[in-house]
């Protein structure tokens, strides 16, 4: 009956360090701000600029987010003792705004419409379900399934420039929400 009871602690309390160790992964509020800023003012711009040149502002504002992600989680870690790593964050922004620029222009250029308006955003969301897939994140999960709906209601009511403004600006909206949920989540329970 010992042994049994001395298991069931030994099992309760990795169950504890596993969800401390997770917890740096799984904050994620941070980064959803500040993608929701980016995507706030990506909204009216797109209107302004033209979808065909939202690509000069949206891959350096994802990358000036991505390294403002990468700070805040290198502070946070330095406070709590615990480090998530920062490279997959960077390397999947990177990549996916990387993607989703080449995705707009080849749908340009050959003529595809569902490729030119859907490609940059679905290319987007993949790298968001990357990442939430290794933060094992609900919050994100959730976040991506906005944005897919956004993409698939914008593409079959709005053509051009509207539908692009559709989307990055429903993903700021539900990224305020979500990143205030999440933080609310973690202040509640460290």
């Amino acid at each position: 009956m010992g042994d049994l009871r001395t298991a069931q602690e030994s099992l309760r309390e990795v169950a504890r360090l596993d969800a401390i160790g997770r917890a740096p992964r799984t904050e994620v509020w941070f980064p959803l701000l500040v993608f929701g800023l980016i995507n706030a003012v990506a909204a009216p711009l797109v209107l302004m600029i033209g979808r065909d040149h939202l690509g000069s502002f949206y891959l350096p504002a994802a990358l000036a987010g991505g390294v403002l992600s990468a700070l805040h989680y290198r502070q946070t870690g330095r406070v709590s003792g615990l480090q998530a790593p920062l490279f997959a964050w960077l390397a999947v922004i990177a990549g996916a705004t990387v993607a989703g620029a080449v995705c707009s222009d080849a749908g340009r250029e050959e003529g595809w419409r569902a490729l030119n308006l859907a490609g940059p955003g679905v290319a987007l969301t993949v790298g968001y379900a990357i990442l939430a897939l290794w933060a094992r994140s609900t919050v994100l999960l959730v976040a991506v399934a906005a944005m897919a709906v956004a993409i698939a209601f914008s593409v079959n009511v709005a053509d051009g420039d509207p539908a692009i403004a559709f989307q990055v600006g429903s993903w700021a909206v539900v990224f305020f929400c979500l990143a205030h949920f999440n933080y609310s989540q973690h202040r509640r329970h460290p």
